[in-house]
């Protein structure tokens, strides 16, 4: 089994922080960004995969890559009100997008590096 392992890069005596971001369209592709520069990016070896949790390229099989691609149709919701049974609320299932270079955590509920 072949792996790429992505590594922080160490210039003289300073470290500088390196992030890794999967690209939300591509299982092969990925973001790394050297402290605060511009993020690049990125693809891995051919026909492996970027694991996220691991910050590593590897076989498909286990990065379990989930890319966005997808024909989603907004829902209109209606619910009842929980405090007035005069009332509901309405709810429009859009899409909404997280900003550049971060991913919806479905854990914390909120996007994240």
């Amino acid at each position: 089994m072949f792996s790429l392992l992505l590594v922080a890069i160490i210039f003289g005596s300073t470290f500088v922080q390196s992030t890794f971001f999967p690209d939300p369209k591509s299982c092969n592709k990925f973001y790394i960004q050297e402290g605060s520069s511009t993020p690049i990016l990125t693809s891995c070896p051919k026909a492996l995969h970027f694991n996220p949790v691991k910050l590593i390229c590897e076989d498909p099989s286990l990065a379990k890559c989930k890319a966005e691609n997808c024909d989603f149709k907004a829902e209109y919701i209606y619910e009842p009100h929980p405090c007035s049974s005069g009332s509901f609320v309405f709810v429009a299932r859009t899409p909404q997008k997280c900003e550049p270079f971060k991913y919806w955590n479905s854990i914390q509920k909120q996007c994240v590096y």
